[in-house]
C-alpha cells in the first residue's frame, strides 16, 4: 500500500472517529432532552439474564469464558491478532483501529463502561457497546470481535447472556 493511501486511510479513520464523537454528543442532547429521568438500566447498563466472562484467543476463535461455559465466536486473523495484542498492552510498530478507537475514545474522556454479547440471528453473533462520558450513556450495536477488541483496550467487563451460553456454549464442568 502505498504512503498516499495510508495517509488517506488514516485520515478516513480520524473523520469517522470524529464523526462517532459528534454523533455520541448529539444524541446525548437529544436522549437529555427527551427524558431527564430515564435510569441507566434501560441504556443498557442492566445485566440481568448475563454472566461476565474472561477472554482468550487461540487460532481464529474468540473464546468467552463463563462459569461452566465456553461459548467459542469465530473471527478472522486481524481480529485474533487485535484482540491478543489488546490482552497484552502490545502496540506494535504502528497502532491498529482499535487502539486509535481506544485512544481517542480516552481523549474525549469516554469510557468503555461494559460489552455485552445479545443474542445470535443467522449465524451471526451480536453485541453492545456501552460507553460512558460522566453521566452520559451511548449503547453501540457492534461486532463482538471489534467490542472484545476495545473492550481488552479499556479494561471494560465482558459480559454474555446466559441463554447464549446454554444454547450454544459448550459445558467444560
Amino acid at each position: 500500500m502505498s504512503r498516499f493511501a495510508k495517509a488517506v486511510l488514516i485520515v478516513g479513520i480520524v473523520l469517522c472517529i470524529l464523526a462517532v464523537a459528534n454523533l455520541f454528543i448529539h444524541s446525548q442532547k437529544v436522549k437529555e432532552f427527551k427524558s431527564r429521568e430515564k435510569p441507566i438500566a434501560q441504556i443498557g447498563w442492566n445485566t440481568d439474564g448475563f454472566s461476565k466472562a474472561s477472554v482468550s484467543v487461540e487460532d481464529s476463535k474468540i473464546m468467552l469464558t463463563s462459569g461452566c461455559y465456553r461459548l467459542v465466536i469465530f473471527a478472522d486473523v486481524g481480529q485474533i491478532d487485535s484482540i491478543s495484542r489488546g490482552m497484552n498492552d502490545e502496540i506494535g510498530k504502528r497502532p491498529t483501529t482499535h487502539q486509535i478507537m481506544a485512544d481517542s475514545l480516552n481523549f474525549f474522556g469516554i469510557n468503555a463502561a461494559i460489552v455485552k454479547i445479545t443474542k445470535m440471528e443467522n449465524n451471526t453473533y451480536y453485541a453492545r457497546l456501552i460507553l460512558r462520558q460522566g453521566n452520559k450513556v451511548l449503547d453501540i450495536d457492534s461486532r463482538p470481535s471489534d467490542a472484545i477488541a476495545i473492550a481488552v483496550r479499556m479494561n471494560a467487563p465482558i459480559y454474555v447472556s446466559d441463554s447464549l451460553l446454554e444454547t450454544y456454549g459448550e459445558k467444560i464442568c
